[in-house]
């Protein structure tokens, strides 16, 4: 799948950096949750939080916030749906739009159908609001 617009980059580059995360936790090499434990470990007033994922414009489209704060975004949506939702997510995501576009609100309209609850101040906090999340 592609994003709809470019501004949904991080649907494609947070998946494939999550991706990743999870192989390296099954290879017993280190945990999705280390990974996001260091990303956000980093500090609240550095640039990269000053990121809008949902909408990063030209000028970050390939900052490293769409790729690592779009993974941790993934995480801290299976650590709030839990991991049967979560998973149920991602599988139904991907047959949902294989070979097609999608866009950031079709992921949030999914993902909130899978868990059965409102995401939408997780997602105004984690990818449509600058800043460093603290309360989701």
């Amino acid at each position: 799948m592609s994003p709809q617009r470019w501004a949904d980059i991080w649907l494609n580059e947070g998946w494939a950096t999550y991706a990743a995360h999870l192989w390296r936790e099954h290879r017993g090499t280190t945990t999705a949750q280390a990974e996001f434990d260091a990303v956000m470990a980093v500090p609240a007033d550095d640039e990269f939080w000053d990121v809008v994922v949902a909408d990063p414009g030209a000028e970050h489209l390939f900052a490293d916030a769409v790729y690592d704060r779009g993974a941790a975004t993934l995480h801290a949506l299976r650590t709030k749906i839990g991991d049967e939702a979560f998973f149920a997510l991602a599988k139904q995501w991907v047959a949902r739009h294989d070979d097609g576009t999608a866009s950031t609100a079709d992921f949030e309209a999914l993902a909130e159908e899978v868990a059965g609850q409102d995401l939408g101040h997780f997602f105004d906090v984690w990818v449509r609001t600058p800043g460093k999340p603290t309360d989701w």
